[in-house]
């Protein structure tokens, strides 16, 4: 292997000290000029914090820094009711509603009664003789008899029984027995009526 030439070797080494030299310089002076741009910036900055406490403090004594809230005051006593105002005057009345639709038909009632009758029966004897003595009632054709009130002339007579006629609604009848020495009369009353 041969060996390298000494001046080679000095002139290469010379190269990258100057190579070195110039790196740094330039490096050193984007760093001073980042600087000294970065203090400018700073100082700007400064001088606008400056500005604005100013403007702050002047606001402050102009308006006055807000305290802290006082206590709340005690609840004031309620006041007097006051007068009831006059009645308003009454407004005219409206116009009359339409008149509605006739309703439907009711369902027809129970029977009705009418034309009551008071009727007057048989009168017959009641002697004192142990046995008893019927009068009967009839009402008019096509009336219905309701009551039967049976009646002595009297009062010798009681009443054994009273009734309407199963078989024949128009019809009564009353039952009496003597016990007293005297003959009495019974009569019988009843009340009639056209039942539908």
């Amino acid at each position: 292997m041969s060996r390298l030439n000494p001046l080679f070797v000095s002139a290469s080494i010379t190269l990258v000290v100057i190579i070195f030299f110039i790196v740094s310089l330039v490096t050193n002076n984007a760093l001073r000029a980042s600087l000294d741009s970065s203090s400018t910036e700073v100082s700007k900055l400064k001088n606008e914090v400056k500005d604005l406490a100013g403007l702050i403090a002047i606001e402050q004594d102009i308006i006055g820094i807000k305290g802290d809230p006082g206590p709340t005051g005690e609840k004031g006593e309620p006041g007097e009711k006051g007068e009831t105002g006059d009645q308003g005057v009454q407004g005219p009345q409206g116009p009359q509603g339409v008149k509605g639709s006739k309703g439907d038909k009711g369902e027809q009632g129970a029977a009705g009664m009418s034309g009551y009758e008071v009727v007057w029966g048989s009168t017959v004897s009641i002697p004192n003789d142990g046995t008893n003595h019927n009068a009967t009632i009839q009402c008019p054709s096509g009336k219905k008899l309701l009551s039967v009130q049976c009646n002595s002339a009297y009062l010798k007579a009681y009443v054994i029984s009273s009734y309407i006629i199963k078989d024949y609604p128009n019809m009564g009848a009353c039952s009496w027995k003597n016990e007293q020495t005297t003959t009495d009369s019974g009569y019988v009353v009843g009340i009639c009526a056209n039942v539908q």
